[in-house]
C-alpha cells in the first residue's frame, strides 16, 4: 500500500506573516504522546501499567482557613490505549462543592510528567470549601480500566514500527492480543483547615470568607405612611457566597423591614467563586416624619492579609408623609353607633340591655313549649347525638410533600416517583431550615441539621432517602417493593424532621 504524494512550497521570510496583511499567531502545537501498543517478552503487565497509566488527585493548597476555597483535580494520565470508567467518586464530606468543569465540556489534553508525554483526561475538578476546622481526608477515585496489549516475542527495544505493523496486519502467529481488566485509584489526601482568629472579629460577622464591596441604593425617598420603601443592598466580589446571610439592619424606631429577597449570581469556573449576591427589602413606616436610615456594615475575612475587614454603605434620609385616603375607601365606609356617656346614638344603654334580656326569655319559653307538644320518641331522636367516628389521621405533612410521588407509584412511573421523593425530602428542608440556594447541598445540610440537634438516625435515614434517588434515577429497572420501602422511609424522615426542627 502507498501513500499519495503532498506538495509542500516553502517560501522566504516569517512563516507566520501573511503577505500585504497583519501578523497572525500561530499556536504551538500539542507534543506527541508515544502511546504504547505491545508488551515485549522481557515486560512485565504490572510495570508496564504502573509507568503508563496512573491516576492523581491534585490540590492547590493542603492548608486553609476555615471557608477558604481549594481547588481539587482528579486525573487521569495514559500513554495506553484503554477504556476507564469511575466506579467510586469521592464522598468530599465537610466541604462544600462547586464542579468547575462539565463533563460534557471536557476534552482531552497533553501534559508531560517525568519525562514523559501523557493523554490527559481530567475526571473531576471542583472548588472546596471548607465547612469547619479540622483535619479532613479527601477520598481517592477509583477507576475500572480495560486495556489492550499486543503481546510479542521480542524483547522491548528490538522492535521496529513496521515489523509491528507488518505482523499485526499479517497476523503470523507470532504476537496475540491480550486484554486485561484491573482497577486503579488515586492517593487520598490531607486537607487542614485552620479555625478563623476569635482576635479582632467583628460582632456582626457571619462566616464570609473572601474578599468583597457593599453597595446600597434607595428607590423612593419620600413616600405616604404605610408604602413601600425599597432599598437594595448588592455584595460582590470573590469568596464563598453560600456563606453570605442577609446584613442586619439597623432601623429607627417606627421604621420596619420584611425579609428580603435574595438574588445570587456567581461564575463557578473562576477560582475563587466571582460574582454578586443581593439582598432587595421593603421597608415600611406608620408615622410621618423625616427618618435617617444609619449605614449598612458587612464584614467578611480575608485570607490574603489574615484580617477581618468591613465595607459600609452610606446612609439615607427619608421622608414619610401623611397617608392618603383613597376615594374606594371613603366610599365603602359605613356609619357605626358610637357610646358617649352611657348612651348609645342618644338611646340610654341600660334600657337597651333590658330590652334584648326580655325578648331572650321570650324566645327561651317558646322554645321549651314547642318542644314539649312533640312525641317523646321524636324528641329523643333529634337530641340523639351520633359519636363521631374514630379514624387514623395520617401525616398532614407526609401526605401533602408525597402526593404525586403515590400517584407515580401506582401508575408505575418510577423514574418520576424517585423525583418526586427527592423534592419532597428536600421541600422540607428548604421550609424549614434558612439555607441559601447555593448551599442545598447533603454535606452543608447535613451540618445544619446535627447543628439544630436532629437526631442522628433521622439524619441518617434522610441522606439514605436521598442516596436512593439520586442512584434510582441514573438505573432504568426498579422493584415496586424497593419503591415502597423507599415511600415508607421518605414519610417516616419527613415526619421526623417535620417534628424536629418545629
Amino acid at each position: 500500500m502507498h501513500s499519495n504524494p503532498v506538495m509542500v512550497e516553502v517560501v522566504a521570510g516569517n512563516a507566520n506573516v501573511t503577505p500585504g496583511g497583519p501578523s497572525v499567531a500561530v499556536p504551538a502545537p500539542l507534543p506527541e504522546v508515544n502511546e504504547e501498543y505491545s508488551l515485549a517478552a522481557d515486560e512485565t503487565l504490572a510495570e508496564k501499567l504502573k509507568n503508563n497509566l496512573l491516576v492523581t488527585a491534585q490540590v492547590n493548597k493542603t492548608t486553609c482557613y476555615e471557608g477558604e476555597p481549594i481547588v481539587a483535580t482528579y486525573k487521569l494520565y495514559s500513554r495506553l490505549r484503554s477504556e476507564s470508567r469511575v466506579v467510586k467518586r469521592p464522598s468530599l464530606n465537610g466541604f462544600s462543592v462547586f464542579d468547575m468543569v462539565e463533563q460534557e465540556n471536557n476534552s482531552p489534553t497533553v501534559e508531560s510528567l517525568n519525562g514523559k508525554t501523557y493523554n490527559v483526561h481530567i475526571i473531576r475538578k471542583t472548588q472546596l470549601f471548607p465547612l469547619q476546622a479540622g483535619s479532613f481526608v479527601l477520598d481517592p477515585v477509583e477507576l475500572e480500566n480495560k486495556v489492550r496489549f499486543v503481546k510479542t516475542k521480542e524483547k522491548k527495544g528490538k522492535r521496529s514500527i513496521q515489523s509491528f505493523l507488518d505482523e499485526f496486519l499479517n497476523d503470523d502467529g507470532g504476537e496475540d492480543i491480550q486484554e486485561h481488566n484491573f482497577t486503579l485509584g488515586s492517593k487520598p489526601l490531607t486537607i487542614v483547615v485552620k479555625p478563623l482568629p476569635a482576635e479582632n472579629k467583628p460582632a456582626n460577622f457571619n462566616g464570609a470568607v473572601g474578599h468583597f464591596t457593599l453597595d446600597a441604593a434607595i428607590k423612593n425617598r419620600e413616600v405616604a405612611a404605610g408604602d413601600a420603601i425599597e432599598l437594595k443592598l448588592l455584595i460582590k466580589g470573590a469568596g464563598n457566597f453560600t456563606m453570605i446571610n442577609p446584613p442586619v439592619l439597623n432601623l429607627p424606631a417606627g421604621v420596619q423591614a420584611y425579609e428580603p429577597k435574595i438574588k445570587e449570581e456567581v461564575d463557578k469556573t473562576i477560582y475563587p467563586l466571582k460574582g454578586m449576591k443581593s439582598f432587595d427589602y421593603i421597608l415600611t413606616g406608620k408615622d410621618t416624619g423625616f427618618y435617617t436610615i444609619p449605614p449598612v456594615t458587612f464584614s467578611y475575612f480575608d485570607p490574603a492579609t489574615a484580617s477581618y475587614k468591613t465595607a459600609e454603605s452610606e446612609a439615607f434620609r427619608v421622608h414619610i408623609l401623611p397617608a392618603v385616603k383613597k376615594e374606594s375607601e371613603s366610599k365603602s365606609v359605613v356609619s357605626l353607633p358610637v357610646f358617649a356617656d352611657g348612651r348609645l346614638d342618644g338611646f340610654p344603654v341600660k334600657s337597651i340591655l333590658l330590652a334584648l334580656a326580655v325578648l331572650f326569655l321570650v324566645g327561651l319559653a317558646w322554645y321549651q313549649w314547642s318542644i314539649s307538644k312533640k312525641p317523646v320518641e321524636q324528641v329523643k331522636t333529634e337530641n340523639k347525638v351520633t359519636p363521631p367516628v374514630a379514624k387514623e389521621q395520617p401525616s398532614i405533612v407526609a401526605k401533602d410533600l408525597l402526593q404525586e410521588a403515590r400517584w407515580a407509584l401506582q401508575t408505575g412511573e418510577s423514574q418520576r416517583f424517585y423525583r418526586e421523593v427527592n423534592k419532597a425530602a428536600w421541600k422540607v428542608i428548604t421550609d424549614k431550615v434558612n439555607i441559601p440556594v447555593t448551599g442545598l447541598n447533603k454535606p452543608n445540610t447535613i451540618r445544619q441539621l446535627q447543628f439544630k440537634g436532629v437526631n442522628a438516625e433521622v439524619i441518617e435515614k434522610f441522606e439514605s432517602v436521598l442516596n436512593e434517588c439520586e442512584m434510582a434515577l441514573y438505573t432504568p429497572v426498579h422493584d415496586i417493593s424497593d419503591m415502597n420501602q423507599t415511600l415508607n422511609k421518605a414519610e417516616d424522615v419527613i415526619e421526623n424532621l417535620k417534628g424536629s426542627l418545629t
